[in-house]
Parts: C-alpha cells; structure tokens; sequence
C-alpha cells in the first residue's frame, strides 16, 4: 500500500500523466478536425452547382491539400516533443546513474573512515581516547602549552593581573577549574615567560612553537594516524574532483563527513594540518599542510570545533594565514 501512495504522490508520476494527457489531448483535436471537415465538405459541396461530376469534386477537394499538410506538420511536431522528452529522460537517467555511482564509492570511503577512526590506538588507547591522547602528548611537549590551555579561558587584563601578583587562585578566577589553577602555578614557578608568551600575538613565534611540538609528537605517533589521515584527505579529495556531482552536492556530501568527526578527531586533523611539518628522514612524508589544509578550509570541516579545544586562540589565526598563502599560489 505504501508503494502505490508513493508511486501516485510521487512528481515523477504527474508528470508523465499531464505528458500523457497532453498526447490524449491532441489526438482527439486531431480526429475531431478529420471528423469535422469531412462532413462539412460533405454537406456544402454536395449542393454546389459545378461540383456534381468526380473530377470536378477531386480539384475541388485538392484546394484542402493545406489540411493534409498541417496534419504532417503536427504529426512531425509530435515527433519533436517525443524525441525531446526521451532526450530529457535520457539525461535524467544519466544522472541518477552518476550519482550513484559517486554514493557507491564515497559511502565505501566513509565506512573505511569510522573503521579506521575505531582501529586507531595509541598508548592502550583506542578510537576517540586515541585522539584525546595524542591532542594531550602535543600539549605535553612545549612547556608553555599547558599553561596556555589554563590562560585562555581569561582575558588579557585577568593574565596581566596574574602576571602581575605572580599567584593565582580559584577564588580570584572562578572560571579556571583545579587543574588550570595546577597548570598556571607551575608556570609561575619558572617565572612569567608562558604568560608573557601567551600574551604576544606574532604569529611567528606560536607557529614555530606549534611546529616545534607537533614534530616530536608526529615523529612518534604519526605512523598510528597516518591511515587515518590519508583515508580523511581521499575522501574529502574524491568528494573535491569529482565531475558527477555539482559543487551545492558536494558541500552536502562533505557535511556528511563533518559530521562523523568528533571534537578530539577535529583537533587532531587541524594541528596535522596547520602548517608545514617536515620530519627527520621522511622528507618526502607530507602531513596535512597543504593539500589536506585547503580542502578542511574549501568545506569548512572544523566548522564545529570549538576554539576553547586548540591550545592558544591565535593558532587558528595561523591556519587561516597559511591557507590563504595556499590560495594565492
């Protein structure tokens, strides 16, 4: 019962019933025309003086060869519509094939995408801890990073202040939790060098310490995530080139894989993707800058990230720079 509402309310169906009716239509105005000169011709020639004998009757009617000739014009005019309407359903068939075709593969694509997210595993971790973790190993190895996780969730006065008293307490900053209170007092320890850091806003300086970082993590961890990765770019690359899908379907497509993504994986692919990273004897080992930074950037991919999960605000300052560095080339 479904099928048949389906199939009466579907367009496709009215469409081809108002084509059918229109044909019905013009087959009767056809017949009716025949029918209707035909008697005319019979009942107003038959009383015409001259017109008893055949021959005169057959020169007479050949003055209604126009008739014949409009008929074949709307006999060929048909066939026009007709080849133009199998034309249409010939592209939209071609269409419908194209895409799925494209679903084919990019479904098979995002099915490897969760697969690998699941499998990733990296110290006893696995799937989304896998990525927690490695976001966590990457604060771990700058000193002042830490620190910058706790800071921005002050403004400047508020750091200034701190930097200032040279102490800081939860009472002061209800807004800073009991580890970010932990974090900050052993930056103090060794002087106000993270907040002054924090505080600069070269964006020299934080890339060198983003790719600084991210070099030690990669040249440990990377060979865990770099299916992961690679697996992400191809999917985002095919859904880029593809020539079956026009390009309003392809950001529908790439918010399909946006939405896959959890907030650790969002972090993770955009520090992989931040700037160019080259790491010891894999000088040809390409990470995510540029090729995987322009598309994250063409689909809007970190669209949900939330900038409190970065370490230092100013990091996305640097992706935006560097990728649009990559535009202009």
């Amino acid at each position: 019962m479904k099928c048949i509402v389906n199939f009466l309310t579907s367009p496709k169906t009215w469409r081809i019933f108002g084509e059918f009716l229109l044909f019905i239509m013009l087959f009767m105005l056809v017949i009716g025309a025949w029918v209707y000169f035909g008697n005319w011709i019979q009942l107003n020639v038959d009383g015409v003086e001259g017109l008893k004998d055949a021959e005169t009757r057959g020169l007479f009617g050949d003055q209604f060869g126009a008739i014949n000739a409009l008929f074949s014009g709307m006999a060929f005019s048909a066939l026009i519509c007709t080849l133009l309407l199998q034309r249409k359903e010939l592209s939209e068939a071609r269409s419908t094939a194209d895409h799925q075709r494209f679903e084919s593969t990019f479904f098979q694509l995002l099915r490897l995408h969760n697969e690998n997210s699941e499998k990733v595993k990296i110290i006893q971790k696995t799937g989304i801890e896998a990525f927690e973790a490695l976001n966590e190993k990457l604060k771990s190895r700058d000193i002042d990073f830490t620190g910058f996780c706790a800071l921005q969730k002050l403004s400047r006065p508020q750091i200034r202040q701190i930097k200032d008293d040279k102490k800081v307490t939860q009472n002061d900053f209800p807004e800073l939790e009991a580890s970010d209170v932990a974090n900050i007092d052993e930056a103090l320890e060794r002087g106000v060098g993270t907040l002054d850091n924090f505080l600069d806003e070269g964006l020299p300086m934080h890339e060198e310490k983003v790719r600084a970082a991210y070099k030690k993590v990669a040249e440990e961890y990377i060979d865990n995530f770099s299916h992961y990765f690679r697996n992400l770019y191809h999917t985002l690359k095919y859904i880029n080139d593809s020539k079956l899908i026009d390009s309003k379907e392809k950001a529908g497509y790439a918010k399909f894989v946006r939405s896959q993504l959890s907030e650790a994986e969002l972090v993770a692919i955009f520090y992989n993707s931040i700037t160019k990273i080259e790491l010891s004897g894999r000088n040809d080992m390409e990470l995510g800058y540029p090729k995987m930074a322009a598309l994250l950037h063409k689909f809007d991919i970190l669209q949900n990230m939330s900038p409190r999960s970065i370490i230092h605000p100013l990091h996305l300052n640097i992706f935006k720079k560097n990728v649009e560095e990559i535009s202009c080339k």
